[in-house]
């Protein structure tokens, strides 16, 4: 936590450091794979704290009621772990770690993973851009999580025949009055991470689009190309008291 009050006589200086949380062996509360290589390690009293190793949060998110704070783990894939993790911030200075989900049967890694952008919502629920499909591939999904932290929706769903091609979202911007939703695609991770050769790693497929949604059906409406593909489009944002007018089907 940093403090950004230009006229507090600590201003720009991290004032709290809130560590994701060891459990113990019957009731660890960021699961990992076995398989990663710091999943035993344990602090002086025996908890448990490989899980909140390597998590990694990228982009994070408040809530509208500014109570709730949400991360995202980047890498968590890689070994399996939770890869959502909220915070209670009704004290702003101090910070209490609440939940985090993702590996569990029928949590987020099902369906997706590199976490990144969170964009709240009124009722207190927050839609989350996840670039990788749960293989770390295409397509990628919006998930949306509600009050209480818990995965309620994923978009496309799974079974939707029209997910369009080279979905992998990083940006997010929503304008609930004008009930619209718009993404845009960064790059299918992927082809980022060495040791996967095999399906695309180190190669890098850039995706450079903006996607318009009704958000009321959480449905794509319009896709717009950007670029040639050389580079991606990272981050959109709507423009206030700005009307969209004319938006087609989704090309």
């Amino acid at each position: 936590m940093v403090d950004f009050d230009p006229k507090s006589g600590t201003y720009g200086k991290v004032l709290r450091t809130v560590p994701l949380p060891a459990g113990t062996w019957q009731t660890p509360q960021l699961p990992t794979s076995s398989s990663a290589p710091w999943s035993a390690y344990t602090d002086a009293q025996g908890r448990l704290y490989g899980g909140a190793i390597g998590n990694e949060p990228h982009h994070v998110g408040v809530s509208a009621d500014k109570k709730t704070f949400a991360a995202g783990g980047l890498l968590s894939i890689l070994h399996s772990q939770n890869q959502t993790f909220f915070f209670d911030i009704s004290n702003p200075r101090q910070p209490v770690f609440v939940a985090s989900e993702g590996s569990r049967p029928g949590e987020s890694l099902e369906y997706a993973s590199i976490a990144d952008e969170f964009a709240p919502l009124a009722n207190g629920n927050f839609l989350g851009t996840f670039m990788g499909s749960f293989s770390g591939n295409a397509p990628g999904r919006v998930l949306e999580y509600d009050s209480q932290h818990h995965l309620v929706g994923i978009w496309p769903d799974k079974q939707d025949a029209n997910i369009p091609a080279g979905f992998n979202p990083h940006g997010i911007s929503v304008d609930e009055k004008d009930n619209l939703l718009v993404t845009s695609d960064f790059i299918c991770p992927i082809h980022t991470l060495f040791g996967h050769e095999h399906d695309g790693g180190n190669s890098d497929l850039f995706r450079g689009s903006v996607r318009y949604w009704d958000l009321a059906t959480r449905q794509i409406k319009q896709t717009i190309p950007v670029g040639n593909g050389a580079a991606g489009t990272i981050a959109v944002q709507l423009i206030p008291r700005t009307a969209l007018t004319g938006l087609s089907p989704a090309a």
